[in-house]
């Protein structure tokens, strides 16, 4: 019994993983569940063994390819000084690796749009791991770019709206919700041939 819980752990562990990989690439729309299997070399048979829908899927993949990505911001940080890490950060983020290579890369800037039009579950899975992505990219800011006091002499980071603004999300712990044009169509073509089917 051991032996086929760790073996079913393991399967389920490299589905989401597989998982997350092509959603990076195609879209959270992109894929059915008998493409998302065959990503792990495994038919669409054993899905429901795994996961109830294939938002079940999406959501842990989504999450799996968020962490991934806060867990490399950690690893480009340790050991670096203070103002030393957000520069780190940026350099990997900007880079060619990174932009070349979307199946490893961030998650957001394919899939964010998708997952305003997809399931609640997805979309929770996506807003609770951005707010853990805010208070890591929060952390790795230099001090006197979250300061309220005066900017700095060459007013190097206080003049980023996009960093005023993370620090404003984790202030205020802002909820990731779809504008209402963005709320899921009804869909009834077959799960199994249809990547934009919840259930």
């Amino acid at each position: 019994m051991r032996y086929v819980e760790d073996h079913r752990r393991q399967t389920h562990s490299r589905i989401v993983e597989n998982a997350s990989y092509g959603l990076r690439l195609k879209g959270a729309k992109g894929l059915s569940v008998v493409d998302l299997m065959k990503l792990a070399g495994l038919t669409h048979g054993g899905f429901y063994n795994h996961f109830d829908s294939r938002a079940a899927l999406v959501g842990e993949a989504i999450a799996f390819a968020m962490d991934q990505m806060t867990e490399r911001w950690k690893k480009l940080a340790n050991g670096k000084a203070n103002g030393e890490r957000f520069e780190a950060l940026i350099a990997d983020y900007l880079s060619p690796r990174h932009r070349d290579n979307p199946k490893h890369g961030c998650a957001l800037p394919t899939l964010a749009a998708d997952v305003a039009r997809s399931s609640p579950s997805e979309r929770q899975a996506l807003a609770s791991k951005l707010e853990k992505m805010i208070d890591v990219f929060v952390e790795l800011l230099p001090d006197e770019a979250t300061s309220t006091g005066p900017p700095n002499r060459d007013g190097r980071y206080r003049n980023h709206g996009w960093i005023d603004r993370a620090v404003a999300c984790r202030r205020r712990r802002e909820t990731f919700r779809p504008h209402p044009r963005c709320r899921p169509q009804d869909r009834r073509r077959p799960d199994l041939g249809s990547p934009s089917e919840e259930q």
